[in-house]
């Protein structure tokens, strides 16, 4: 007697019946939609290029710029006092003729691929010592993110995934 025979037996000598499992005709259908859909957004989370341009043009961007503005976040050394009486004043740091500014926030500096999102050049020779500092000038990092810079990256990027979802894999929220 083989197992299905032997569990109609049992519920059949206690007066039940063999449970039925009945599959709807559109079973097959449903289940071919749900797995392509899944697919779907599979593929479209693997490309990230969208929320990466958000978060270049919507933060990392503006965060520099506002680097300079604050100059540092946190707050940069003070200039040399020899620096100061060549330049004839103390402020703004590190905007003196305005070229490490615009070479910082012009975007096509930075390389968006389906996966990251790298500043790629700063085509200012000298950009490199203000970050990194030397020996005889302290570092002023002009492209660092805060924690908060950090967090709206993240909100975006949950929006995204959210809205992929919604789109390709076809899931609404409850």
């Amino acid at each position: 007697m083989g197992i299905f025979d032997a569990l109609k037996s049992a519920f059949s000598r206690g007066g039940g019946e063999f449970p039925t499992v009945t599959i709807g005709a559109d079973f097959w259908e449903n289940s071919v939609e749900v797995s392509n859909n899944i697919d779907q957004l599979a593929r479209a989370l693997r490309d990230m290029t969208n929320p990466m341009l958000q978060s270049l043009y919507d933060v990392v961007i503006p965060a520099i710029k506002e680097n300079f503005a604050a100059e540092g976040r946190p707050k940069w050394p003070q200039l040399a006092s020899i620096t100061v009486e060549i330049r004839g004043n103390a402020h703004p740091i590190l905007r003196r003729t305005g070229a490490l500014y615009q070479a910082a926030t012009n975007p096509s500096n930075f390389q968006v691929t389906k996966t990251s999102l790298t500043q790629t050049k700063i085509p200012i020779y000298y950009g490199v010592y203000h970050m990194t500092g030397t020996s005889v000038m302290p570092a002023r990092p002009f492209t660092t993110l805060t924690p908060e810079d950090h967090a709206k990256i993240g909100k975006i990027f949950e929006v995204w995934v959210a809205e992929q979802i919604e789109k390709k894999g076809k899931f609404r929220r409850q």
